[in-house]
């Protein structure tokens, strides 16, 4: 169905949200994500296209998937 799938997961790989926002986006994109505690499974994050994370300040790590969904959408909905 020609969307962009971006999986929003803690990873050495993972681009920042603030910059991935920036770009142009396709016009469907869907944002994976995972539970609170184990993120995005693997066997799914091999059909994303990227994996975007958060940046978070203090050794910080992790955000209630909520308030995580929250934030992604509206960087990806502000630009």
């Amino acid at each position: 169905h020609d969307f962009k799938l971006i999986a929003a997961n803690l990873s050495a790989q993972a681009n920042s949200l603030f910059d991935v926002s920036s770009n142009n986006k396709p016009q469907r994109t869907a944002i994976i994500m995972g539970n609170e505690f184990h993120g995005v499974a693997d066997d799914i994050l091999q059909y994303c296209d990227e994996e975007v994370m958060i940046p978070m300040h203090n050794s910080t790590d992790s955000l209630n998937v909520g308030m995580a969904a929250t934030l992604f959408l509206y960087e990806f909905i502000k630009r």
